[in-house]
C-alpha cells in the first residue's frame, strides 16, 4: 500500500471558523514527495473551497481528503472513497456518498480511511491552476473554484447512468440519479428544492451529467 503524506492536517482547524461543523482535512498520496512544493496552496486552497461548502451543509463531520497526483488526466478527479446503501428505487438499491452519509448522520463509513480523494493531473497543477496571490492571469484557471467543483462531486454530483443515454446499467443508483430525468436528448435535475430556485429541472450537461 502507499504510503501518505500527512503534513496540512493541523491546517484543517485553523482555518474553519469556530461556528462550522464540518471540517476538511488534507493529506497527500505522494510516496516520493514529488510535488510537496504543492503541499501548502493545495491545502489552503482546498481548505478554503472546503468552508465555502460547510456552510452548505446541514450536519457535521470531519471529511478526511486525500490528494494525489497523475500525469495521465488533463485535469482533476474526485469522489467520495465509500458510498452507503440508503434505500431502494423499484428493484434498484440507491446509494449515498460516503462523505455526505457521514455529515448526515454523524458516522464515518470508513473509519480511519481518507473520505474523499481528488486526483489532480500534473501538467495540469503546474501550467494552469493559479494559487494567488495578486491577479489570477487570463490562461490559469482559479484552484478554489476547482477545489469547489470537486468537492461537488464528492458530495452529491456523482451517478452511474449512462451519460449519453440515461440508461440504468446497473442495480443501483446514487442518490443524484433518483432525480435526473433524461428527455431523449438532454438531462434534467428534479430534485425539489433545485427546480423550486431554478423555477423548473435544472439542465444538466451531455455527456457528463
Amino acid at each position: 500500500m502507499k504510503s501518505l503524506v500527512m503534513c496540512i492536517l493541523v491546517l484543517a482547524v485553523a482555518f474553519v471558523p469556530v461556528e462550522a461543523t464540518v471540517i476538511h482535512t488534507v493529506s497527500f498520496d505522494d510516496p516520493a514527495g514529488m510535488f510537496a512544493p504543492f503541499y501548502g496552496p493545495i491545502g489552503a486552497s482546498l481548505l478554503t473551497a472546503g468552508r465555502e461548502w460547510s456552510q452548505a451543509l446541514a450536519g457535521s463531520g470531519i471529511i478526511d481528503v486525500v490528494v494525489g497526483f497523475d500525469p495521465g488526466i488533463p485535469t482533476a478527479a474526485s469522489a467520495s472513497t465509500t458510498s452507503q446503501l440508503v434505500g431502494t428505487a423499484g428493484s434498484l438499491g440507491v446509494f449515498e456518498l460516503g462523505a455526505a452519509s457521514e455529515i448526515r448522520t454523524g458516522v464515518d463509513p470508513n473509519g480511519a480511511a481518507p473520505d474523499a480523494r481528488i486526483t489532480i493531473g500534473t501538467a495540469y497543477l503546474k501550467d494552469e491552476l493559479f494559487f494567488g496571490p495578486g491577479i489570477m492571469p487570463t490562461d490559469k484557471i482559479d484552484a478554489t473554484s476547482v477545489f469547489l467543483h470537486e468537492l461537488g462531486h464528492i458530495y452529491a454530483f456523482n451517478g452511474f447512468l449512462n451519460s449519453t443515454t440515461g440508461e440504468r446499467n446497473r442495480s443501483f443508483i446514487s442518490t443524484f440519479d433518483q432525480h435526473v430525468r433524461f428527455d431523449g436528448t438532454n438531462f434534467f435535475f428534479t430534485g425539489a428544492a433545485a427546480t423550486a430556485l431554478y423555477k423548473g429541472d435544472v439542465p444538466l450537461t451531455f455527456g457528463n451529467y
